[in-house]
Formats: C-alpha cells, structure tokens, sequence
C-alpha cells in the first residue's frame, strides 16, 4: 500500500455546520410494527 499523500490544504468544515437527518425509514418501519413512540 502506498504512502498516504501529504495534505492539499483541505480543511473538514466543524462539525457544529453538520445537519442531523431524521431517519424517516426507521420510524416508518416501526410505525408499522405497531410502536408510535
């Protein structure tokens, strides 16, 4: 395996600027099982 390439200058954005996403299918599977909470 080849050495890992040195940094470009990119810089990962804070993780405060990240958006949680609702998983809807999960909550929609368990709707279907019966459990609404």
């Amino acid at each position: 395996v080849p050495e890992r390439p040195a940094p470009r200058g990119y810089e990962r954005p804070p993780q405060e600027n990240q958006n949680y996403v609702p998983d809807h299918a999960a909550r929609a599977l368990a709707i279907a099982k019966g459990d609404r909470s």
